[in-house]
């Protein structure tokens, strides 16, 4: 299965090179320019948003991140909308947030073939969207979250939101834009990296920004490796390209760097759901955190317990 991110890109590029590896691996924004030594680099902008790189995605939700690739790349090869929201609705089997983001790339084919909108009719395309609705968002809406959403623009943090557009996509978007009409889904790509940062979610640490922008990060990965594989550009752009891709790529490598060192250090209080050791303050925070994301007291009250879960 872990090969399989890296196999679908090759399919879609219809070439072996190591740029697709290298790009997949080493992508991220140039939070390494704002850190300050202390604790994740990639909540730099005083915690308020963060755009997790593909190698911080594999670390903390590959559940969430392989799934959703292998979607992406599919959905790049399709030859015909007859699956294609079919495919698209599968994003919130592995994620309610990530299915926000999908939503945009829905929309946008959509309103793409709206004149031709007997494409879009097959019933792959119907039943499925239709059975997952009903079935996961059920599921989702039996949780205990009490996520509140709302809309983050103010003075105090808008300097520090444009930094984090710029520097975390903005850059890349710049070398890219002139290709924007052979990249697919620029526009909704842009579109998300650029409002995402002034939506937030309440509480837990801004879920919103981090994993609503998986698929439009994963597409910047793949505009990334059509450049360097197929943009007959000036060396000289290639070389500035270069430089600011190696300078997001020390996050992940750091990433790298700090496992190898821990990786015979064990330092996870709660260890399992099951047995947290509540005697500590630290634990008592992380149980608390568990009980309000993973647990639900009042589930069998719900509609996903009472007509759909097996007993």
């Amino acid at each position: 299965l872990s090969r399989l991110p890296l196999y679908q890109p090759r399919r879609y590029f219809k070439k072996r090179s190591y740029v697709i590896l290298i790009v997949l691996i080493l992508f991220s924004g140039l939070d390494i320019l704002f850190w300050n030594g202390i604790g994740d680099m990639e909540w730099w902008c005083n915690g308020l948003i963060q755009y997790s790189s593909n190698t911080t995605l594999l670390y903390y939700c590959f559940n969430q991140a392989i799934p959703i690739w292998l979607i992406i790349s599919i959905l790049l090869r399709l030859k015909n909308n007859k699956t294609v929201f079919a495919l698209l609705s599968l994003v919130l089997v592995y994620s309610p947030w990530a299915a926000i983001g999908a939503l945009f790339f829905i929309v946008d084919i959509f309103v793409k073939n709206i004149k031709k909108w007997k494409n879009l009719i097959s019933p792959v395309n119907i039943i499925t969207p239709i059975s997952v609705l009903l079935i996961f968002g059920l599921f989702y809406a039996a949780g205990n979250s009490g996520t509140s959403f709302g809309i983050n623009i103010s003075f105090d943090t808008l300097y520090l939101q444009i930094l984090f557009i710029l520097f975390e996509c903005g850059i890349y978007l710049l070398f890219l834009y002139k290709l924007r009409k052979k990249l697919p889904f620029f526009k909704v790509v842009l579109l998300e990296l650029i409002i995402f940062p002034f939506i937030y979610s309440y509480p837990f640490g801004n879920n919103f920004t981090m994993r609503s922008s998986i698929l439009a990060i994963f597409m910047l990965s793949i505009y990334i490796m059509y450049y360097f594989l197929n943009e007959n550009s000036t060396n000289i752009k290639k070389l500035l390209l270069i430089i600011v891709f190696g300078f997001g790529a020390l996050n992940p490598m750091m990433s790298f760097c700090d496992s190898i060192i821990n990786m015979n250090y064990q330092n996870d209080p709660l260890q399992s759901f099951q047995n947290i050791n509540i005697d500590n303050d630290d634990n008592k925070e992380l149980a608390d955190i568990v009980k309000k994301q993973f647990l639900n007291k009042n589930y069998k009250n719900t509609l996903f317990y009472k007509y759909i879960m097996r007993k």
